[in-house]
């Protein structure tokens, strides 16, 4: 999993972890809160107003 941000071809950060299948389903919390940052993302991605 990696989570990033930042816009595109600008600088950023970025984080990377390596999760077992284990430790995901261990951790329903951390799926659900990925989801919903995912959804929010989704919402509000696309064109920008000038």
């Amino acid at each position: 999993m990696e989570i990033a941000h930042g816009r595109p071809g600008a600088s950023g950060a970025s984080l990377t972890w390596h999760l077992t299948a284990t430790e995901w389903e261990q951790s329903p919390d951390l799926v659900a809160l990925l989801e919903a940052v995912q959804t929010s993302i989704d919402a509000t991605t696309g064109p920008r107003p000038a």
